[in-house]
């Protein structure tokens, strides 16, 4: 009976480690902004490394996917075109952006941060308070 109930929970640890929040488009996420804080990973294929900023902004997306509505926005894409029409684009990519009550506090987290889990962590648990 032990061995059925550690196999049992090893199951579920390893269902729940592989969950992934989907990411939306920036049009979804900002038509709920009144309801929750929204977070954008802004890339572009051509930038350095965009796959590690990718995979570590999918790891803070794991802790705060209750929290934030999330969004992968790559610049190529026609979904930029909404992003673009209401926020300026800062000159190093990847960058997080995130806004809160209708897009009235917004804050940019630079290529820097970025880059490490850590730092994004903090910062979304601040921009929450």
């Amino acid at each position: 009976m032990k061995k059925c109930f550690n196999i049992l929970f090893i199951l579920i640890i390893v269902l729940l480690s592989t969950f992934k929040a989907e990411a939306m488009t920036f049009e979804e996420a900002f038509s709920q902004i009144n309801r929750k804080p929204v977070a954008v990973l802004v890339y572009a294929q051509w930038a350095d490394d965009y796959q590690k900023y990718i995979e570590q902004f999918r790891l803070v997306q794991r802790l705060y996917g209750q929290n934030y509505n999330f969004v992968e926005l790559n610049l190529a894409d026609k979904d930029a075109k909404k992003f673009c029409e209401l926020y300026p684009i800062e000159p190093k990519l990847p960058y997080v952006f995130l806004a809160r009550n209708n897009g009235k506090v917004s804050r940019v987290l630079p290529r820097s941060c970025a880059s490490q889990a850590s730092c994004l962590k903090d910062k979304f648990y601040t921009f929450l308070q």
